[in-house]
């Protein structure tokens, strides 16, 4: 799937518009075994748990992945509202008890050893992957805010309690969905002339296809609200639950 997405920001000095292709490609269910992170000593402030401490600018450090938590977790907080508008122009209905992501250091250094390599053995296993792939070179951090208008957009139905994907794409949507991680390059193994890539994988997938993303309800204002076992702390802000 090919999609135009106008960037100004990639031709400031100019003063114009420069329209960049995004392709989505390469999306991917695994169940291959784990990559294991690398563990990095530094005098800087501590990355999170299990992952390098990047520069922010060719590689991902701690404000760009809670960037990742931040737009990703958005749209999941749209549907506990009831404010997430389909690709048809209707709100889909609220979700209840949608799990609030945290971020996973091992899919982000998984998702690098596979976009360096183009092996999709680096992958872990029970991941859903997706890659999109820039036209030009886009900066890390506008990658990462653009990510979720070509991999969150679906019409959906109801099927009993249920919200089922009648077409588009709920992959980082799914309620149960607990855990995701990022990675970046302007180097990639291939996908040229795609010189910029983004990677996301996120966990567990839907057991199958028709799975419903989500059941019907409202979103959480309270702990008592969120009563899938493990997650049953409610973040008020977002109506989504968290461990």
């Amino acid at each position: 799937m090919t999609l135009q997405v106008a960037a100004p920001f990639l031709n400031v000095t100019s003063g114009t518009t420069t329209t960049t292709t995004v392709k989505v490609i390469n999306t991917t269910t695994t169940t291959t075994t784990t990559t294991k992170a690398p563990t990095t000593t530094t005098t800087t402030a501590a990355p999170m748990s299990g992952c390098p401490v990047g520069n922010g600018i060719t590689t991902m450090n701690n404000a760009l992945r809670n960037t990742v938590l931040n737009v990703f977790n958005a749209k999941r907080s749209e549907l506990a509202n009831g404010i997430f508008k389909m690709k048809n122009g209707i709100y889909a209905p609220a979700a209840q008890n949608m799990k609030k992501l945290t971020y996973n250091c091992s899919l982000e250094t998984a998702a690098l050893n596979y976009i360096s390599t183009c092996n999709s053995g680096t992958l872990i296993g029970n991941t859903y992957t997706t890659t999109l792939a820039f036209s030009t070179v886009v900066p890390i951090n506008n990658t990462i805010i653009m990510a979720p208008q070509y991999l969150v957009g679906f019409t959906a139905a109801q099927q009993g309690t249920g919200i089922i994907v009648t077409d588009g794409s709920a992959a980082f949507i799914y309620d149960d969905e607990t855990q995701i991680g990022c990675a970046y390059t302007t180097t990639p193994c291939s996908q040229m002339p795609y010189p910029t890539v983004l990677v996301c994988s996120i966990t567990p997938v839907r057991p199958y296809s028709n799975t419903p993303i989500y059941t019907m309800g409202n979103g959480c204002t309270s702990n008592a609200q969120c009563t899938k076992p493990g997650y049953n702390k409610c973040d008020t802000s977002l109506k989504l639950c968290y461990a």
